[in-house]
């Protein structure tokens, strides 16, 4: 202008248009959100890749969209551990399975569990059916007192939390013990081997679920564990799809590598390619 200071911009008007109607949907919608205690008595506890939402509901159908991720306190006599392998035939490979806490193997005895609950069977004759599918395992109720909810939900009250515990690590004299044919107590499931190795695409699945809900729940979850491969066990296969380049199948392959090295240098160091 005339005083020497530069004019000031104009814009062009910016039109608003109406939102175009939106049709009612021809299914019906799925809402998620709250799990509403009324008629859901029994909830199942999931500390593997059921932690995972997309494998939670694919295992358990859309009852299991919910989940509330809580802790349990070294009071509960079992955790999770790497020592489940399916030698009856399938996958050979080891995956999540339990652990009595004063197993003499476990080296973190006082370690706090995380995992989640979510819904399962509405009545006594689908649990009673799903415990005769579950063969090898029995069903253990979990104490209500030895959980506390690490979410914004509290766990229910007056219900039942329950997992299913192999045979293999029942207590000697229980009935359902698994045993040799001549009646003395089978071996314990043992830790990844040579034959049955921890595959890391399971390792995957696991870490992103517990990253639904935080960096730190996804470090306690690893703590946790027992059965991380070592120095002298070091079977952790790095089965990923194009192992040598892992963003082309896991985008997040980075973030996870990053948290199992920080919290299992030892153990990380183990991990070998195909």
């Amino acid at each position: 202008g005339a005083d020497g200071r530069r004019p000031i911009a104009t814009y062009a008007q910016y039109h608003v248009c109406p939102p175009e109607p939106v049709e009612d949907p021809t299914e019906k919608t799925e809402c998620t959100g709250f799990i509403k205690q009324k008629g859901t008595n029994y909830f199942c506890f999931g500390m593997g890749s059921l932690i995972n939402t997309p494998s939670r509901v694919g295992t358990a159908g859309k009852v299991a969209q919910c989940a509330i991720p809580i802790a349990i306190s070294k009071d509960y006599e079992f955790c999770p551990c790497w020592n489940f392998q399916n030698r009856a035939g399938g996958s050979q490979l080891t995956a999540g399975g339990m652990v009595k806490r004063r197993d003499p193997r476990n080296k973190t005895p006082d370690a706090e569990t995380v995992g989640v609950v979510y819904p399962g069977p509405d009545d006594e004759a689908k649990m009673l059916a799903q415990d005769e599918r579950e063969i090898g395992y029995t069903r253990y109720n979990i104490p209500l007192e030895c959980m506390r909810s690490l979410g914004w939900q509290p766990l229910p009250q007056g219900v039942t939390v329950f997992q299913y515990v192999p045979n293999t690590e029942l207590d000697d004299d229980h009935p359902a013990r698994t045993r040799n044919p001549d009646g003395t107590p089978s071996p314990r499931a043992s830790f990844p081997s040579r034959e049955y190795p921890l595959p890391q695409t399971y390792v995957d699945v696991c870490i992103l679920g517990c990253l639904e809900y935080s960096r730190q729940f996804a470090t306690k979850w690893i703590e946790g564990f027992v059965g991380w491969p070592s120095a002298d066990n070091p079977f952790w296969l790095n089965d990923r799809p194009y192992s040598r380049q892992p963003w082309l199948h896991q985008p997040r392959h980075k973030e996870i590598d990053d948290l199992l090295a920080s919290v299992l240098p030892g153990a990380y160091a183990c991990r070998s390619l195909p």
